[in-house]
């Protein structure tokens, strides 16, 4: 009997989990009391503040909460590049959400065809898009005024993509999101958002924390040590680890890296020939105007909160606490 035996019995026998099983995966550490959820119902009310914070910030448990408590999945920090804020609200100090803007996807079929770069431009413009991995309204503030709209907009704002440049050194020309299930309500109709498909449902967010340490186990064991951490890309990120574990015990390795559920991908130009630049055909970004926090927050209430406002009442919903 292989000592990979009941591991690879594991991977065969491993059914897809709910959202909600996946969810309850994690432990929770942080107190739910700290999910602050604002309850202002008025859009004129709403004065966003970006803080920037870590894992060493003083608000970080707060960024936790919200992450914990309301995200719909277990929240996993992408290799590379992360910008993490906590979204507050300057007219009382409540919470409104949490974003990370990390490093996006090396290849992505519907957004790389639609900037339209190549191969070898692709892999040196890379570090100038970036990818909304985390954008999670509180609830109260979510429901009623369309947080998440609000959300997704200042993630492509001039604050952030000054923290992405003074931290990094490259320019934020553009972004993705990808919705948990194909079109997105917070995403879709959304100012300089553009819907470009879905992905083919390839992932590894479904595999549980204890079958990828022991997959990682095999690796090293036929392979020596993996370098670089949790955290690594190509060759040593998540996915090529647990393909290659799959290769080393003789199993499909689709069963672990194709859960099926295929997101919708959106894209943003940050600047007006964001796509041109990244391509290579002009020298200089040209910036779009009224991309500063309080320009989208100005748009977000006309064109999306006011209406939800309004759509509510006329359903009788309004002022609702979705648990």
């Amino acid at each position: 009997m292989s000592k990979y035996d009941n591991l690879r019995d594991k991977i065969i026998n491993m059914k897809p989990l709910s959202q909600s099983q996946q969810k309850n995966l994690q432990n929770k550490k942080t107190n739910p009391e700290l999910v602050n959820s604002c309850d202002e119902l008025n859009p004129d009310n709403i004065h966003p503040k970006l803080i920037r914070v870590d894992s060493k910030h003083k608000y970080w448990n707060n960024w936790k909460a919200v992450e914990e408590h309301v995200a719909s999945f277990e929240f996993r920090r992408s290799p590379g590049r992360n910008c993490y804020f906590l979204v507050i609200n300057e007219y009382n100090g409540k919470t409104l959400g949490i974003l990370d803007v990390a490093a996006d996807f090396l290849s992505l079929g519907p957004r790389d065809e639609h900037i339209g770069w190549d191969v070898d431009r692709r892999r040196d413009m890379n570090k100038h898009i970036a990818n909304i991995s985390m954008c999670v309204p509180t609830r109260f503030f979510g429901y009623n005024l369309a947080g998440g709209k609000l959300l997704t907009l200042l993630a492509a704002s001039d604050e952030v993509a000054n923290v992405w440049e003074d931290r990094y050194g490259d320019k934020l020309a553009g972004l993705t999101v990808t919705s948990l299930y194909g079109k997105s309500v917070q995403y879709n109709n959304l100012e300089y958002y553009k819907y470009l498909g879905k992905t083919k449902g390839q992932g590894t967010v479904h595999v549980p924390d204890d079958i990828y340490k022991e997959m990682r186990g095999v690796v090293e064991d036929f392979e020596g040590e993996i370098p670089g951490g949790r955290f690594t890309k190509g060759k040593n990120s998540r996915i090529n680890i647990i393909r290659r574990a799959c290769k080393h015990l003789g199993v499909n390795p689709e069963i672990l890296t194709t859960h099926g559920n295929k997101r919708g991908i959106y894209w943003c130009d940050r600047n007006e020939n964001s796509r041109e630049w990244l391509r290579g055909e002009d020298s200089e970004l040209i910036p779009r105007k009224g991309m500063d926090a309080e320009s989208l927050t100005c748009l977000w209430r006309e064109k999306h909160a006011k209406k939800r406002v309004k759509n509510l009442k006329s359903r009788g919903e309004f002022g609702i606490l979705v648990e």
